[in-house]
């Protein structure tokens, strides 16, 4: 019996993990994950740095792939 105890730890430790995450400890992690995202304070956004968003409508649009740099820099302006 002493040889076979160290697969029941094992199995033991599985079914306790596998409980846990009917019992709703996995989202209770998330919510809690999303409180602390809550508490941090926002990143700092600098002037010099400008996000161009090219979407599939916009590719659509202008019916051409890539977009010249005709487009992205009057998106810019």
């Amino acid at each position: 019996m002493k040889k076979y105890i160290g697969y029941f730890i094992p199995i033991i430790v599985g079914v306790v993990i596998f409980g846990l995450s009917f019992a709703g400890i996995r989202n209770f992690e998330w919510r809690l994950y999303d409180v602390l995202l809550q508490t941090t304070p926002s990143v700092p956004e600098h002037e010099a740095i400008v996000i161009l968003a090219i979407d599939d409508t916009t590719i659509n649009n202008v019916d051409m792939y890539p977009l010249s740099r005709d487009f992205m820099a009057d998106g810019l302006i």
